[in-house]
């Protein structure tokens, strides 16, 4: 395991930014120290919940440890496709081929209920104030990202999901809105997760806006089609591009547009909206509702036990 994880940190050392670099090092130091006389291809699942219990115990962070176990990923894969001076790999078989999923699953298991107890997960999301500027700000210099922008914050929806909405997934009469495909990279397809396909109610302003925006380009396939070729939806890395304008000219926090999601989720919580309502309505669990933003969820009657009256 020492020299695997070695010399994967060495290989991508000239590939990867010089922070990357720094933190492959050292991702592989605190494997190698804890791993390190193990033998590869015998990795077993306890030796990474070895390593995981390892790392909380001494405090490290949740994510950092969790890259580690990804960097481990990687440099198993570079042993099973690299060859010898003989032409055989340095690796026969995968070990362990859900290493990454074990190492989510074993670090989740410990680190949630510190976060919860604790409330120390950040969000990455806007004040009110930084929101009302940014909707304000694209409004008035461009539209098109004011309405992606309007569209997330108000379904708390990812920028894929958005982007690729179609107007048949819409029902203004019903006022609700089916999530069923999202664009990644410039090409839409299916959603990642099953927790993703949803329908949701949606808010009196948007279906305003909604509305008019249909008796704008009633001949569109596409919510938010491309500026100049209507035929297709906004592709995420052009509507980045844009987006970054926008936000670069609303003196805000240069958070991405992700933080929509967050303060969407952030803000329901705060106003006591159930958990398992957000989860469902934001196409994600509610493990990772509290997880991510239990620090918002509201704790109002804390140490009354009203709840508990048999009268």
């Amino acid at each position: 395991m020492d020299r695997t994880v070695r010399h994967y940190a060495r290989a991508k050392k000239s590939t990867v930014a010089s922070s990357t670099a720094l933190r492959y090092a050292q991702f592989a130091e605190r494997l190698a120290e804890r791993l390190g006389d193990r033998e590869v291809s015998r990795l077993t699942e306890e030796d990474i919940g070895e390593f995981i219990r390892a790392e909380h115990a001494a405090d490290r962070a949740q994510d950092p440890t969790i890259n580690a176990c990804i960097m481990l990923r990687g440099a198993i894969r570079l042993a099973l496709h690299t060859k010898d001076a003989k032409g055989q790999t340095h690796l026969a078989d995968d070990p362990l081929p859900l290493l990454t999923k074990i190492a989510k699953r074993t670090a989740r298991a410990l680190w949630i209920p510190t976060e919860l107890l604790l409330g120390l997960t950040g969000t990455d999301s806007w004040t009110l104030a930084e929101i009302k500027a940014l909707l304000e700000t694209a409004k008035r210099i461009n539209p098109r990202v004011y309405g992606v922008c309007l569209f997330q914050y108000l379904t708390g929806s990812r920028i894929g999901e958005a982007l690729a909405t179609p107007w048949a997934e819409v029902d203004l009469k019903n006022g609700t809105l089916r999530f069923a495909l999202r664009i990644h990279r410039g090409k839409v397809g299916n959603l990642k997760t099953r927790n993703s396909l949803r329908t949701i109610q949606l808010p009196d302003r948007l279906i305003h806006y909604l509305r008019d925006l249909r008796s704008e380009r009633p001949s569109t396939k596409w919510v938010f089609p491309q500026p100049r070729r209507h035929e297709k939806p906004w592709s995420d890395m052009a509507y980045q591009k844009a987006w970054r304008r926008v936000r670069d000219s609303a003196n805000v926090r240069s958070l991405g547009t992700h933080a929509w999601r967050h303060a969407h989720i952030s803000l329901a919580l705060e106003d006591g909206k159930d958990p398992a309502w957000i989860a469902e309505r934001c196409g994600t669990s509610i493990e990772m509702i509290f997880r991510r933003y239990g620090h918002a969820v509201r704790r109002e009657g804390k140490d009354s036990f009203d709840y508990l009256s048999l009268d």
